[in-house]
């Protein structure tokens, strides 16, 4: 496992695959980790998304869900709390969710540079604090001079515009 660093370019939500949604209260709770860039083009937005019935899955099976486990090609495995596991076929997923409508903020995050791992000491030590979207221009400059972060990064800059994103 090895650190991946992102350079995107930040757009107004399409609702296509270009399209990121971050749950409002992540957002809110931690602005620290969403630049004044990335909060530029993002959009609050209601969206619905799928979410377990868990006291559905406990009733139907006897059991206290503690977590998932894995989703698997066939369908869900989840956790109880007596280390026992719960397996819902993927045919049968549906009848045990619901829909639930949600304040998301959306953004379009294009890709246009990559990196994996690669930082020396001096650029690890610059990558922003808790992983953090940046579009800190003069901390990618010194991380391409002097962290070995790859010059693409600085040279598809656009003031305004991009994002730099590390993820673990």
């Amino acid at each position: 496992m090895g650190l991946d660093m992102y350079l995107y370019r930040c757009a107004k939500p399409t609702h296509s695959k270009l399209t990121e949604y971050f749950t409002k209260s992540d957002v809110d709770d931690d602005p620290s980790m969403f630049c004044d860039t990335f909060m530029k083009f993002a959009r609050i937005i209601k969206k619905k998304d799928k979410c377990w019935d868990v006291d559905k899955i406990n009733k139907t099976f006897g059991v206290e869900v503690g977590h998932i486990y894995a989703y698997t090609n066939d369908g869900v495995r989840f956790m109880c709390n007596d280390d026992t596991t719960v397996f819902i076929d993927k045919k049968d997923i549906l009848k045990f969710t619901y829909d639930e409508e949600k304040e998301v903020y959306a953004i379009d995050l294009i890709e246009i540079a990559y990196q994996r791992k690669g930082l020396n000491d001096t650029g690890l030590k610059l990558i922003p604090k808790n992983l953090s979207y940046s579009d800190d221009k003069k901390r990618i400059e010194k991380m391409v001079r002097l962290g070995g972060l790859s010059k693409q990064f600085i040279e598809k800059w656009v003031d305004g515009e991009i994002v730099f994103h590390p993820s673990w």
